[in-house]
C-alpha cells in the first residue's frame, strides 16, 4: 500500500511539474509575443508544441508570430496543423486565409473564408476578406455580394461601403460609387482615402471641381499621399487651370521622384504653356524610369519639332514605333 501510494504521489508530482513546465512555456511565449520578440516567442511556443503535439492554442500561437515576421509558408503549415488536430476551429481558417492572400493564392483564401461561413454564417469578416480575394482575381460580381453582405451585417462599419465603391468604380458604375464612398464618409468622415477615391469618381463623372473639393479634403487630412495631389492636378488640368495643375504634379514628384505618369503629364501641361524646354526634361525623366514609355517619346518627339529639332524629333518617332511592334510580338 505504502509503494503504491508512493508510485501514485510520484505520477502526480511527474503530471503536475509537466503542466507547470507547459504552462510556463506558453506564458513565456504569450509575453515575449506581446513584446513583439516574435523569434523567442516561436521557441517557446515550439517547446509547448513538442511537450503536447496536440496544442491547438500554441500550434495558433506560433503561427500568428510567424505571420508577423512575414514567415507565410510556415504559418499557413502550422494553421493547417491547427484544423488538423480541430476542424471547426473557426479563426484557423480565417488567419490561414489572409496568409494565403499574402502568398496572392486568392483562390486558396477563398476556400477558407468559405468555410468559415460555412461553420459561421454570420461571420461579417468572412465575407469582407472573401470579397477582397474576389477582388483581387477580378471577380468583381463576386466581390459585390460579398461586401453588399457585410454591410448587411455590419451597417455601420464606413470600409464595406468604401470597398463596394472601389468595386462599382472598376465597373466604371461611377455615380453608385460616389454614393457608396458618401456613406463612408458619413460613417467616418476623418478618412483621407474616402474623400480621394470619391474624387477619382467625380472626375470620372467630369464633376472636375466636385472632385477638387474631395481632393482638397483629403489633403487637409493627410498631406503627404503623392497620388491626391497627382490627380487634383489632372482636374485642374480639364478646368484649363495650368499652372495650378503642374503646381500639384511638382508637389506628387516630390514626394515620389519614381512615378513617371508625374512626369509625363507635367511635361504635357508644359507643352501646352510653350514651356518646350522644361517639357523635354519632363519626357525624358519619364523614359528614364520605364525607358518603353511609347507615349513619352510620341510627346517629346512632338516637342521636338515643335522646338525645330527636326532629327531628334525624328528619333523619338522612330523609337515609339520600333516599341510599339516589339511590344506587340
Amino acid at each position: 500500500m505504502k509503494k503504491e501510494l508512493i508510485i501514485i504521489i510520484g505520477i502526480f508530482l511527474t503530471i503536475n511539474c509537466y503542466e507547470q513546465t507547459h504552462d510556463n512555456y506558453y506564458k513565456n511565449g504569450l509575453e515575449k509575443y506581446n513584446q513583439k520578440d516574435y523569434a523567442g516567442a516561436i521557441l517557446d511556443f515550439t517547446k509547448t508544441i513538442e511537450n503536447n503535439p496536440n496544442d491547438t492554442t500554441a500550434y495558433f500561437k506560433r503561427a500568428t508570430a510567424k505571420f508577423d515576421l512575414k514567415d507565410y509558408d510556415d504559418a499557413v503549415l502550422d494553421f493547417t496543423k491547427v484544423l488538423e488536430i480541430n476542424p471547426n476551429y473557426v479563426e484557423a481558417y480565417e488567419s490561414r486565409g489572409i496568409a494565403k492572400g499574402c502568398l496572392n493564392n486568392w483562390n486558396g483564401a477563398i476556400k477558407d473564408y468559405t468555410k468559415v461561413i460555412e461553420i459561421s454564417a454570420s461571420d461579417a469578416t468572412a465575407y469582407i476578406n472573401r470579397g477582397v480575394a474576389k477582388f483581387n482575381l477580378e471577380d468583381y460580381n463576386g466581390a459585390l455580394v460579398d461586401y453588399s453582405k457585410f454591410i448587411e451585417l455590419e451597417p455601420k462599419q464606413a470600409f464595406g461601403y468604401y470597398l463596394r465603391g472601389l468595386v462599382k468604380n472598376h465597373q466604371e458604375d461611377y455615380n453608385s460609387a460616389i454614393v457608396d464612398f458618401s456613406k463612408a464618409i458619413e460613417i467616418n468622415p476623418n478618412d483621407a482615402t474616402f474623400y480621394s477615391d470619391r474624387g477619382v469618381a467625380k472626375r470620372s463623372t467630369k464633376d472636375y471641381n466636385g472632385a477638387i473639393i474631395d481632393y482638397n479634403k483629403s489633403i487637409e487630412l493627410n498631406p503627404n499621399v503623392a497620388e491626391t495631389y497627382y490627380y487634383r492636378g489632372l482636374s485642374k488640368n480639364y478646368l484649363q487651370d495650368r499652372s495650378g495643375a503642374i503646381a500639384d504634379y511638382s508637389k506628387a514628384i516630390e514626394i515620389n521622384p519614381k512615378r513617371e505618369d508625374f512626369y509625363y503629364n507635367r511635361g504635357v501641361t508644359k507643352a501646352i504653356l510653350k514651356d518646350y524646354e522644361g517639357a523635354i526634361e519632363d519626357f525624358t525623366k519619364a523614359i528614364e524610369i520605364y525607358p518603353n514609355y511609347v507615349k513619352a517619346y510620341l510627346e517629346r518627339g512632338r516637342v521636338k519639332s515643335k522646338s525645330k529639332k527636326f532629327k531628334d524629333g525624328f528619333e523619338d518617332f522612330e523609337k515609339a514605333q520600333e516599341l510599339k511592334r516589339n511590344l506587340k510580338l
